[in-house]
C-alpha cells in the first residue's frame, strides 16, 4: 500500500480553481517588501507597501499569500487610510473585503506580517549542504507569495525595491543596485536597494550568507560579478566573462541593451534547478557556475557556458518581455535553450554545441512519440500544473522547433522578427501568437500556420523517403508512435524537410515544405544520387525512414555523412525497431557497420550512448551468454579506435580528442570489461582519488565512473569517504560531485542500501537526492531498491526535493523491468498520480511499451544477436 501523501507548500495537485484568476481591477505597480532574516531562524518577519492603480470601482482587492500570518493591513487613499477586513482563502488567495467601495485611483496597500523559512527549496529557504549555508529564493512559478503578499501572476509586472535586515556581518543580494545601509544598534544591517523596472512576481530574488565576491567586469556601467560562499574569485571568473561576453553578443541580436541595472550570479549550496534567471540575481547550483578550468572536463566547461547563456537569455525573453500565463512558459524556456546554442556556436565554435542539443532534441522526440506526450503549447489552468512543464517537451522539442523555423525563415530574417518583437512588447506581456505574427510580418510567411500545427499538437511526424525514380524522391509522412498498439488520431504537419545528397557533381542541399501527406521532388543529378539523407545534420524534427534502396545507399557511404547525420541514422532506426517497423536484427546490422573506424568525439559520444542503453536491455534480460557476447562486441567495435587515440593525453591534444580518448575507456572497461584496458583505469582512480592533479580531467572522471560499476562494497566506502571529505574541505565542486554521482553506479546490495541511508540521513544535498535515485531508476542493478526507497519515503521525497523533481522521479519509475514492472505500476496507479499526473501517465505508458516489446521478443532477438559474438 502506497503511503499517505500530504500536500507541501507549492506541491501538489492544483487548488485553484479552474477559471479563478484574480480580477485585473487593481494593479500593483510597486513593491517594497521590508524583511527581517537571520540564518539560524525558522521565520522572518515581514512588511510589504504595495502601490496600486484601481482601474475601476472596487469594494474588495484580492491577491496571493501562501504561508503568511497577516499582523496588520491598512489601505491608503487619497481620501483616507482604511483597514480591510481580511478573508483568507484555501487556495492562496487573500480577499480584502473594503467598508466602502473604491473609486477608480491610486493607492498604497501595507501589510505587515511572518512567514516561514522552509526546507523545500522553494520560496524563501535555507540552502545547505555540509558546512555551507545561507538564505535564497526561489519563487518561480509561484512561490514569491510565500515571501510577500502580491499578486502572483505573470501578468502582474511591476516594481521591486527590496528592504532587507539582517546580520551586518553577512551579504545581501537583491534584484536591483544596492542603494544604502543602514546599521543598527543590536548588530544588524539595513540594506536599500534601488526599485527594479517593471517585473513579474516570479522573478523576484532575495539572498543572505556569507557571500564572497569575484572582481566585477563593467559593461557600459552594469557590474557583472559572480557571488558564492567560497573561491567566487577563484572558480567565477569564467562564469563571470562569458555572461559580458555574451551580453555584446544579445545586445546586438535584439537590438536592445541590457535591461537592468546590475547582472550577479549566486552559487548556493542546494538548489532545484540548474538556474534561476531572476532579474538581475540568477541563482545556480554550484557545478553549474563555479569551475577550475585546470581541474574540469569539457564537458563540465561546455554545460557551464550554456546555463550561462541560456539564464542571461532570459533578461531579454522572458524577464523584458514576459509571458502572460504560464501556457506560454514554454516559449520562456525553448527560446532561451535555442539562442544560448546559438550565441555559442558563434562565440566558442570550438564547442560544437550543437552535438548537446542534439541529444536534447533526440530525448524530446522520444517522449514525443508517446501517446501520453503533450503538445508544446500546453493549457495550464494553474502554477502548480506548469511545474509539470519543465520537461523534454517544454525544452527539447520547443527549441528543436524554434531551430527548425529559424532555417526555413532565414537567421537574418528571424532575428529582424524578434527585434521588433522585443521592441514592441519591452517591459510588458506577450503570448505567443503575438510573436508569430512579428515573423510572419519580417518573412511574409505563413509563420502562424506552420506554428499552430507544430505547437499545437503533440506528437511528430515520421517521413519515408522512397526513389521513384533516379533523381524523383517520394516524401511521405505519418504520425510517428513509439507503441506498437494505439488507439491515438494520426495527424500531420508542415515539415520543413531539408535533404543532403550527393552525386557525381559534389554535396548538394534541397529543401521543401512538405505540407501534406506525400509529395514528389525532382533533384535533377549528375548520373546516380550515390546518396541522401533526409534530415540534413539532424536540424528537423522529425523521424526518418530511408527505406531499403536509400538505406542500401546510406550504409555504403556512411563515412560520408556528417556525425549528427549517422547519429540520426541509428536513433531512426531504433525508434522504428520500438514501433514495430523494423527488426532488430536489421538495426543491429546499421550499428555494426557504423561503430568502427568513426574519428569525430560527438558520434562516439552517441553511439557510446546507445550501447549502454542496448546493455540495459540484456541486464534485464537476464542472459548471461549474451552478456559476455555483447561486450565482447564492445571491445572489438572500440579497440582499435583506443589503439589510435592511446590510453594517456598528450600535452597540446585538443579537448575533442581527449574526450574521445575517456568515451572509448569508457566502453571498453567499464561496458566491454576488457581488463588489459580496465586494470590501468583502475590505477588511474587511485591517482586520482590521492592527487587529482595528475590526471586528466577526462580520463580522472572516466576512471572514477568505471571503478564505481567495478568496485565492492570496500570500494564504496572509500568513495563515500572522499567525497564527504572533498565536500567538507570545499574542493571544486566538479570534483566533489564526480564522486558523489559516481554512487549509484556500484552494484552490490550492500553499496545501494547504505547510498540510500546516506539519503535518509541527509549526507545527500537536497539538489542531488533526486538527480541520483532518478540515475537508479533507470539502472537495472539499482531499480528495485530505489524503488524500494520512493514508496517507502514518498512523503519525505515530496516535501525536500521540491515539485520538479517529484515529477522527474515519477518519470524515471516508467524505465523500471523485469520482475519489479508489476511493483511499479500498482506505485503509480496510487496517490503518487495525483501528485504528478502528466508524468505518472508517461510512466505508465513506459511500462506497457516495455512489456510491448518483450512479448515481440525484441530482447531476445538481441540476446541473440549478441550471443554469436561469445
Amino acid at each position: 500500500m502506497s503511503p499517505q501523501l500530504n500536500q507541501a507548500r507549492g506541491v501538489g495537485p492544483a487548488t485553484v480553481p479552474a477559471d479563478h484568476r484574480l480580477p485585473t481591477t487593481v494593479r500593483p505597480t510597486r513593491y517594497e517588501p521590508h524583511l527581517e532574516v537571520g540564518l539560524a531562524a525558522d521565520t522572518f518577519e515581514g512588511r510589504v507597501t504595495i502601490d496600486v492603480v484601481i482601474e475601476d470601482r472596487c469594494s474588495r482587492i484580492e491577491l496571493h499569500a501562501d504561508g503568511l500570518e497577516a499582523q496588520a493591513i491598512e489601505l491608503a487613499t487619497d481620501e483616507a487610510t482604511i483597514e480591510p477586513e481580511l478573508r483568507e482563502q484555501p487556495d492562496d488567495r487573500w480577499i480584502l473585503d473594503l467598508p466602502r467601495t473604491l473609486e477608480p485611483g491610486e493607492a498604497t496597500l501595507s501589510i505587515t506580517y511572518e512567514g516561514e523559512i522552509g526546507d523545500d527549496m522553494t520560496g524563501l529557504y535555507r540552502s545547505e549542504a555540509g558546512e555551507e549555508r545561507c538564505l535564497v529564493t526561489q519563487c518561480e512559478p509561484s512561490d514569491a507569495r510565500s515571501v510577500f503578499p502580491c499578486f502572483d501572476e505573470p501578468t502582474f509586472k511591476a516594481e521591486i525595491a527590496w528592504r532587507i535586515r539582517a546580520d551586518e556581518d553577512q551579504q545581501v543580494l537583491a534584484n536591483g543596485s544596492l542603494a544604502e545601509t543602514r546599521e543598527h544598534e543590536d548588530g544588524t544591517a539595513t540594506r536599500v536597494f534601488d526599485a527594479t523596472p517593471p517585473i513579474a512576481s516570479y522573478l523576484a530574488a532575495m539572498a543572505v550568507g556569507d557571500f564572497e565576491a569575484s572582481d566585477p567586469v563593467d559593461h557600459h556601467g552594469v557590474p557583472f560579478r559572480v557571488w558564492a560562499l567560497t573561491d567566487a574569485e577563484e572558480l567565477g571568473q569564467r562564469a563571470r566573462d562569458q555572461a559580458a561576453r555574451l551580453t555584446s553578443w544579445f545586445e546586438a541580436y535584439f537590438e536592445q541593451p541590457y535591461p537592468y541595472a546590475t547582472y550577479d550570479q549566486l552559487a548556493v549550496p542546494s538548489f532545484s534547478f540548474g538556474a534561476m534567471e531572476n532579474v538581475g540575481l540568477v541563482v545556480f547550483r554550484k557545478p553549474l557556475l563555479l569551475l577550475d578550468r585546470e581541474m574540469s572536463t569539457w564537458d563540465e566547461e561546455k554545460a557551464l557556458d550554456r546555463v550561462v547563456a541560456h539564464e542571461l537569455a532570459h533578461m531579454w525573453f522572458g524577464n523584458l518581455v514576459t509571458m502572460a500565463w504560464w501556457d506560454d512558459l514554454w516559449l520562456n524556456e525553448a527560446f532561451a535553450e535555442w539562442i544560448a546554442h546559438e550565441a555559442l556556436d558563434q562565440l566558442e565554435p570550438g564547442h560544437e554545441i550543437w552535438h548537446a542539443f542534439r541529444q536534447r532534441t533526440d530525448q524530446a522526440l522520444a517522449t514525443d512519440a508517446l501517446d501520453s506526450t503533450h503538445a508544446i503549447y500546453h493549457p495550464v489552468q494553474t502554477p502548480a500544473e506548469a511545474m509539470e512543464m519543465f520537461d523534454a517537451i517544454t525544452y527539447g522539442k520547443g527549441s528543436a522547433v524554434m531551430r527548425m523555423l529559424e532555417a526555413y525563415l532565414g537567421p537574418e530574417t528571424f532575428r529582424q522578427g524578434l527585434a521588433s518583437y522585443i521592441e514592441t512588447f519591452a517591459e510588458d506581456n506577450a503570448r505567443g501568437s503575438q510573436l508569430w505574427d512579428h515573423l510572419a510580418q519580417a518573412s511574409d510567411e505563413p509563420v502562424t500556420e506552420i506554428m499552430r500545427a507544430w505547437v499545437t499538437q503533440p506528437g511528430h511526424p515520421c517521413v519515408a523517403m522512397r526513389l521513384v525514380d533516379e533523381g524523383v524522391v517520394e516524401l511521405t509522412q505519418r504520425h510517428h508512435r513509439a507503441r506498437r498498439t494505439t488507439t491515438l488520431q494520426a495527424a500531420t504537419w508542415p515539415v520543413p524537410v531539408v535533404l543532403r545528397w550527393a552525386d557525381r557533381a559534389g554535396v548538394h542541399e534541397t529543401s521543401v515544405l512538405l505540407e501534406g501527406e506525400s509529395t514528389e521532388i525532382e533533384l535533377d543529378p549528375a548520373g546516380e544520387i550515390a546518396w541522401l539523407v533526409g534530415n540534413a545534420d539532424q536540424g528537423g524534427f522529425y523521424r526518418v525512414d530511408h527505406g531499403p534502396e536509400l538505406g542500401q545507399r546510406l550504409r555504403a557511404n556512411v563515412r560520408e555523412l556528417s556525425p549528427a547525420e549517422r547519429w540520426g541514422l541509428i536513433r531512426d532506426s531504433f525508434s522504428l525497431v520500438k514501433a514495430g517497423r523494423r527488426s532488430m536484427d536489421d538495426h543491429l546490422r546499421l550499428v555494426d557497420e557504423t561503430a568502427t573506424g568513426q574519428a569525430h568525439f560527438a558520434f562516439v559520444d552517441d553511439l557510446v550512448g546507445h550501447v549502454r542503453e542496448l546493455e540495459r536491455m540484456l541486464e534485464t534480460h537476464g542472459d548471461a551468454e549474451a552478456l559476455a557476447g555483447f561486450r565482447s562486441w564492445v571491445m572489438a567495435a572500440f579497440g582499435s579506435a583506443l589503439e589510435e587515440l592511446g590510453t594517456h593525453a598528450k600535452p597540446g591534444e585538443k579537448p575533442a580528442r581527449r574526450h574521445r580518448r575517456g568515451t572509448v575507456l569508457m566502453a571498453l572497461a567499464g561496458i566491454g570489461g576488457d581488463e588489459a584496458t580496465l586494470d590501468p583505469v583502475l590505477e588511474q582512480a587511485e591517482t586520482e582519488r590521492s592527487d587529482p592533479e595528475e590526471i586528466d580531467p577526462e580520463q580522472a572522471q572516466v576512471a572514477v565512473r568505471v571503478a564505481a560499476r567495478h568496485g565492492d562494497h570496500g570500494t564504496f566506502e572509500t568513495f563515500r569517504e572522499t567525497y564527504l571529505a572533498r565536500r567538507d574541505t570545499g574542493d571544486p565542486p566538479q570534483q566533489v560531485e564526480g564522486y558523489l554521482h559516481s554512487l549509484p553506479l556500484f552494484r552490490e546490495d550492500e553499496s545501494l542500501e547504505a547510498l540510500l541511508g546516506m539519503v535518509a540521513d541527509g549526507e545527500i544535498p537536497q539538489q542531488s537526492i533526486g538527480p541520483l535515485l532518478e540515475t537508479m531508476l533507470t539502472q537495472p542493478h539499482a531499480q528495485g531498491a530505489a524503488l524500494d526507497h520512493v514508496e517507502a519515503h514518498a512523503q519525505d521525497l515530496l516535501e525536500t526535493t521540491g515539485p520538479a523533481w517529484i515529477a522527474r522521479i515519477v518519470e524515471a519509475i516508467g524505465h523500471v523491468g523485469g520482475d519489479r514492472r508489476q511493483q511499479a505500476r500498482a506505485f503509480l496507479e496510487g496517490e503518487i498520480g495525483e501528485i504528478a499526473p502528466e508524468s505518472t501517465e508517461r510512466a505508465l505508458e513506459r511500462l506497457d511499451q516495455s512489456e510491448e516489446l518483450a512479448e515481440a521478443g525484441v530482447a531476445e532477438e538481441l540476446a541473440a544477436w549478441a550471443r554469436e559474438h561469445a
